[in-house]
């Protein structure tokens, strides 16, 4: 009966193979007792299979009273007892019981190197162990120290080809990259690959495991048709191996869907994790944490497809249902908290997010301490939103803050180092201190091309920032000089149709537009609405800020009644897909007036002026830079109409 719970446990029937070890427990409590040996291999075995659901709670008991009988019967420095040890540290980890898994793991491994001696396979499974849960804390450096340390002795001792040091160097692969050190991690991941399928057929699930680290470490240097490919590869053969059933299927469905999020290939992706997302429904249950992933993962593609709201709705949901399967201070719940805060951010909803992301940074300081890479993460979305609100002084002072944790703790070259200077950089920009933001962006793309090399998206994305910080200071022709050089590289390697093409395009055509090349910025203007139409939908925000550009050039060369067609159909869709009071639509609303004014429409414009004013006061506050021009905008329209006196009372 233990047997076939354990073909049943391999093949992911979890839930049969739990019902098994049940009965096969039970049984032995009956006729071997309690305290035998054997039942207690029987406790740890349905602990495990608990596990593998993600049953935290019932099988962190089940290892707990696996060690108290063990260390009872055994005694404290028995193997068994030292396993069980190791057993309930990483279910504690699973939890984001950082702190006492790591305790845990520091004593097995003591005991170990006392009993077995420092060069034991299972003292160094021991090391390999502690270093899982100090990757979980981001404490990366010692990590890698140790995987080093780990994997020199296995290959001394076990030989560079045995599965115990090709494991060891998938895990130091996967430290590199969580540090940044991307091609180090990619070499390591290929050589790892290469040597287990020397050992290994193809078909095997560890070589599965090491062809999915190798795709993850190419998606974050943007070599995404690989990533593709070989996911696409994994997802074949496991499908083939373990049947289209297996748990481990979803897991590569998902990684798949994740690759074509980052090519914005979104349409794809959505049904990809919508498939993964019923398939785990059925399989694993509504509340099994991996469900509650994937309906993460699809809330993410529907919040970069602009589905605001059914993005927000799905992360509710989420969210209300880790709060019963998790505990509250589960790290996983804290990243379900920082999505939703930046779906509210998106939306305009700012008081709300901001409120959410105090609270999420509050709890990962408080569970996973201020230097964790993690509380790094929401300290940036926290400046982010401020950013939003033009509270400038508070982000610029929370973006410094990040930036010098993250210089500390990851490195200077690190690349979530690299996005807080560039954040830094964008909100002394929004401040109108460009000189110092162009030196940071500058010092940013520099460090970029030398860590990422030249041809990744984050480096792009940096070009743009600097191109537009350089247009800020009027600057059109370097400005242009870059946005065109971005332009060349996003077509060559993301392609004509991907999102962040777009967007170079449009960004090209902003600093035409302001350096008085209507003519040619109107063509690209309408070559950008037409392509974000059939790329990203008729109602993506991206494709209306595209209507609401070719708006504005229209009404600078004077062709006004074109120019307020387009701000109105832009406007109608605006308050449709992101809401009345989302700031968007109020920049629409203030683009629509200024055209109106521009016609001599002075009261219906006076009347869209007043409108805009009083909802920016609301949502943004009466000192945001935004709610200020919506000031003076009235102030213009009524003096055009001879009102001086309501004209000086807009300031009062």
């Amino acid at each position: 009966m233990n047997n076939l719970a354990d073909v049943l446990d391999k093949q992911g029937k979890y839930k049969e193979a739990e019902q098994m070890y049940r009965k096969t427990l039970q049984q032995r409590k009956a006729v071997l007792g309690r305290e035998h040996p054997d039942t207690l291999v029987s406790v740890n075995n349905l602990a495990s299979v608990l596990y593998s659901q993600r049953k935290y709670g019932e099988a962190e008991q089940m290892y707990r009273q696996t060690l108290e009988l063990r260390e009872a019967l055994l005694g404290t420095e028995h193997p068994e007892t030292l396993t069980s040890i190791d057993n309930l540290a990483l279910i504690l980890n699973s939890q984001g019981k950082y702190q006492k898994a790591e305790q845990m793991h520091r004593q097995a491994l003591k005991l170990r190197e006392a009993v077995l001696g420092k060069e034991h396979p299972d003292t160094l499974g021991s090391i390999n162990n502690l270093t899982v849960v100090l990757d979980s804390q981001g404490k990366y450096n010692e990590a890698e120290q140790m995987h080093r340390q780990t994997l020199e002795l296995r290959k001394a001792l076990l030989g560079r080809k045995h599965p115990d040091t090709l494991t060891n160097m998938s895990n130091l692969a996967l430290v590199l990259r969580k540090q940044g050190k991307y091609k180090e991690a990619e070499k390591a991941y290929r050589e790892t690959l290469e040597l287990m399928e020397a050992v290994l057929v193809r078909e095997h699930p560890s070589t599965f495991t090491f062809m999915n680290n190798l795709a993850l470490v190419l998606n974050s240097q943007g070599k995404y048709e690989e990533a593709e490919n070989i996911n696409r590869q994994v997802l074949k053969l496991k499908e083939a191996v373990l049947g289209k059933k297996h748990p481990d299927i979803f897991t590569s469905m998902s990684n798949l869907a994740l690759v074509l999020d980052s090519q914005g290939k979104y349409e794809d992706a959505e049904r990809m994790h919508r498939q993964a997302l019923e398939l785990r429904k059925a399989v694993l249950g509504r509340e099994h944490p991996d469900t509650l992933v994937s309906m993460s993962n699809l809330a993410s593609v529907l919040y970069s497809q602009g589905k605001y709201e059914e993005a927000e709705q799905m992360y509710r949901e989420t969210l209300e249902l880790m709060e019963v399967v998790l505990a509250r201070e589960h790290p996983d719940k804290f990243a379900s908290m920082n999505n939703f805060a930046e779906v509210l951010r998106n939306q305009g909803k700012y008081e709300k997010a901001e409120e959410m992301h105090r609270q999420t940074l509050k709890l990962r300081e408080a569970v996973l301490g201020r230097e964790h890479p993690e509380t790094f993460t929401s300290m940036n979305n926290l400046a982010l939103v401020l950013n939003n609100q033009g509270k400038y002084e508070e982000a610029e002072e929370m973006y410094r803050q990040t930036l010098k944790l993250r210089e500390a703790v990851l490195g200077r070259k690190h690349p979530e180092t690299l996005i807080s200077m560039n954040n830094l950089a964008l909100v002394l920009n929004s401040q109108g201190k460009y000189e110092k933001a162009e030196q940071i962006h500058r010092e940013t793309l520099e460090l970029m091309e030398a860590v990422l090399g030249r041809k990744h998206p984050d480096k792009f994305a940096s070009m743009n920032n600097l191109a537009e910080v350089l247009r800020n200071q009027g600057k059109y022709e370097e400005a242009e000089k870059m946005h065109r050089q971005t332009l060349e590289l996003r077509e060559a390697v993301l392609g004509e149709d991907h999102p962040d093409t777009l967007i170079s395009m449009n960004n090209l055509t902003n600093v035409l537009y302001c350096h008085g090349k209507y003519e040619e910025a109107e063509q690209i203007y309408r070559q950008v609405l037409k392509l974000t139409k059939a790329v990203l939908g008729r109602k993506h925000p991206y494709t209306l800020t595209s209507m609401n550009n070719l708006a504005l050039v229209l009404r600078s060369q004077r062709k006004y009644t074109e120019a307020e067609e387009m701000h109105r159909k832009e406007l109608e869709l605006s308050e449709e897909v992101l809401g009345k009071k989302h700031p968007d639509t109020l920049i629409s609303m203030s683009n629509l007036a200024l055209v109106l004014d521009s016609q001599g429409k002075y009261e219906e414009a006076e009347q869209m002026h007043q409108q805009t004013l009083e909802l920016r006061e609301a949502v943004l506050g009466r000192e945001h830079p935004y709610t200020l021009t919506s000031m003076n905008n009235l102030a213009s329209v009524l003096r055009s109409q001879g009102k001086y006196e309501k004209a000086e009372q807009v300031f009062r």
